[in-house]
């Protein structure tokens, strides 16, 4: 019996269509260039090859934790590990719409980036939901 050194999706080298979307490129089983991906991605480049050094300086794999490797002189990303890391800790912020009230705030899946004028309500906000969730809510 041979013993299988890599998985199946790391020996398949993928070049991205222009076409595809964020998230079609996410889904996709494969390696790929780190400088195909980021343009697509919204991704720094150099900010993802400072992580991987840093994960390596606590002595923890870059290729397992994030799915990111330098092979010779080339990052290749490994999509099936790689993905749920992007989810994580690099998806872009999706900015708080000036219109949104209370109720569609709470209805969206996403992380926000606050403007700087409205991050001091938000601890406000937070108490109010939580105080209104538990049935003792007062008006703000």
């Amino acid at each position: 019996m041979v013993e299988m050194i890599f998985a199946s999706d790391e020996m398949n080298l993928i070049q991205p269509e222009s076409h595809w979307t964020r998230d079609e490129l996410l889904q996709k089983k494969g390696m790929f260039f780190l400088k195909d991906i980021s343009r697509l991605l919204g991704i720094d480049s150099i900010e993802i090859k400072k992580r991987a050094r840093a994960l390596r300086e606590i002595n923890k794999s870059a290729y397992k934790v994030m799915g990111a490797k330098k092979v010779w002189n080339h990052w290749v990303i490994r999509m099936g590990t790689f993905a749920p890391y992007y989810h994580r800790s690099l998806k872009p912020l999706q900015p708080v719409g000036e219109d949104w009230s209370l109720e569609i705030l709470l209805t969206k899946k996403v992380s926000f980036c606050f403007p700087r004028s409205a991050r001091w309500c938000l601890s406000r906000i937070t108490s109010y939901v939580t105080k209104q969730r538990n049935g003792w809510a007062r008006k703000i």
